[in-house]
């Protein structure tokens, strides 16, 4: 008996969540074809107010549950089916979250379950952070009808309350630099807290950085002799270097338009696809290899925060050089305008736009530079081809025990490259 009561339970929360969505699908749509023609002439996306987002549901409630609308419901019925304003986003996030589709029951199966999920989740993040500022709804025209993502801009909102119940934590990488910031944006308790930068074991004259003081990305020098100048510098290093290099740009479009038809003398190409999986990236590994014992070089084209940047072990010094175009500053848009408000808020002016630009751009160089050092033994030389590096804003964000060289033309990025290999090589472990 207990169970069949469940069970009905079960049923009566599936049909009211079921009927909810369907109403609210039409209400959606409207409200993307609003958001469609409210947009700027020359913008593709918008902030969207939690509160526009909540009145969907709400006005979906209302109208199955008869309190609007043209419905007309028996009075048992509405006692039945009724939930409580204020549970309902649990609720319904709760039913769509349980959500299970068998995949071979219909055409578009596959795509049920995950849009359930994903409705699911955004209705959970509204439910906990939708009367904060960290929660930031942003609508864009892109693709057929639109979309609007859901961004919490407060990791701490989740992980402070986890750090502040345990009796102690450890968090240590390479990369958790500065650890000031990553212990503000991660809300750690500060009375009890001890933040440590240890310098690096990897002995600093087997990674040089060298520092083209001739070049840049900033958007009011970009031309085509700019590309040119950076292209230049790409081939000395070339030229200077005995085996594979990798170059990191900070978007598609900017490696495209940089490296996508140039053919660099005396080493072969490959270029990053979005479209690369790891299968792709398994098989890339063992082209590095093979050709390395074969005498063969290559140049690896990719971007920041993707794959070839973040997602490969070279080890077994694979890599001999890399070469940094540009500082990947996120380019403006709603949602970075939101995170740097909230920041400014939270942490205030000052740490704002380190927190939010500088330092984020820079720790995705450091990821990018790291590639070819994987033990203790490797070498490898660093060209950053921006000479922004060494302005205020941006040296400030490297470790303090990292030293910069410097280069005004290809000609001497060239001969420091076979100064280097010619003095230091890679000693093999074991």
């Amino acid at each position: 008996q207990s169970n069949s009561v469940a069970l009905a339970l079960e049923l009566d929360a599936a049909t009211w969540a079921f009927e909810i969505m369907k109403i609210a699908r039409t209400k959606t749509a409207d409200l993307f074809r609003q958001l469609h023609t409210d947009l700027a002439h020359d913008s593709e996306e918008s902030k969207v107010e939690v509160e526009r987002f909540l009145q969907i549901i709400h006005r979906s409630c209302d109208e199955y549950e008869g309190l609007t609308g043209q419905k007309t419901l028996e009075p048992q019925q509405i006692e039945q089916i009724s939930v409580d304003r204020k549970h309902r986003l649990p609720r319904l996030a709760d039913v769509l979250l349980r959500v299970e589709v068998d995949l071979d029951t219909g055409e578009d199966g596959d795509a049920m379950e995950p849009d359930a999920h994903r409705m699911g989740h955004i209705l959970k993040c509204i439910e906990m952070f939708g009367n904060t500022t960290a929660l930031s709804l942003v609508f864009s025209s892109k693709g057929k009808e639109g979309k609007i993502t859901s961004h919490l801009l407060d990791p701490g909102l989740v992980s402070g309350p986890v750090f502040s119940s345990v009796h102690g934590a450890i968090l240590m990488s390479g990369t958790l630099y500065p650890p000031k910031m990553y212990a503000d944006i991660l809300d750690l308790p500060s009375t009890k807290t001890t933040k440590t930068a240890y310098p690096s074991p990897f002995a600093g004259e087997r990674r040089p950085v060298l520092v083209a003081g001739d070049v840049t990305t900033r958007y009011a020098q970009r031309s085509a002799t700019m590309w040119q100048k950076i292209r230049n510098h790409i081939q000395a290093l070339i030229d200077g270097t005995p085996g594979h290099i990798a170059v990191f740009a900070p978007s598609y479009r900017m490696m495209e338009d940089i490296l996508g038809e140039q053919s660099f003398k005396g080493i072969r190409k490959i270029t990053e696809s979005r479209d690369w999986n790891k299968n792709d990236i398994d098989s890339l590994v063992e082209t590095l290899r093979s050709e390395k014992e074969a005498g063969q070089r290559i140049l690896l084209c990719g971007v920041y925060g993707a794959r070839l940047s973040e997602g490969i072990d070279y080890n077994g010094g694979i890599l001999d050089a890399v070469a940094c175009i540009g500082i990947p500053n996120p380019p403006p848009s709603v949602l970075s305008d939101s995170l740097k408000a909230y920041a400014g808020d939270r942490f205030g002016k000052n740490n704002a736009w380190r927190y939010t630009v500088t330092q984020p751009a820079i720790n995705s160089i450091l990821q990018a530079m790291g590639r070819p050092i994987r033990s203790i033994g490797d070498r490898a030389l660093i060209l950053l081809l921006d000479n922004r590096h060494t302005d205020r804003t941006y040296i400030g964000c490297y470790p303090s025990d990292l030293r910069m060289n410097a280069t005004n033309d290809p000609k001497t990025t060239q001969s420091f490259a076979r100064r280097f290999f010619s003095r230091v090589h890679t000693v093999e472990e074991g």
